[in-house]
């Protein structure tokens, strides 16, 4: 006689294992882009300081938001997550 873990299709688990490792591969990579946006940004502040710049006013910031919350609406994101999530 079969043993009952024997009769239960694993497909629909290895389907699921399979989605969940996706999302972590997602994941990284998210947090990886994260930081490499987090050290262009601190490399746009030295070099704003080097050269004597003025630092990214309030029109540039409004610009990004903008265009930040553009590109959530295309991704059926919500465009005020986005653009907070994104704008610091």
């Amino acid at each position: 006689m079969a043993h009952f873990a024997e009769l239960i299709d694993t497909a629909p688990m290895q389907d699921l294992e399979s989605l969940r490792e996706s999302i972590d591969a997602l994941d990284a990579a998210i947090i990886l882009l994260f930081g490499e946006r987090a050290r262009q940004k601190q490399k746009i502040g030295v070099f704003e300081a080097w050269h004597n710049l003025p630092s990214h006013g309030e029109l540039p910031d409004r610009q990004q938001r903008e265009r930040l919350k553009a590109l959530a609406v295309q991704a059926n994101l919500d465009p005020a997550f986005a653009s907070d999530l994104l704008v610091w």
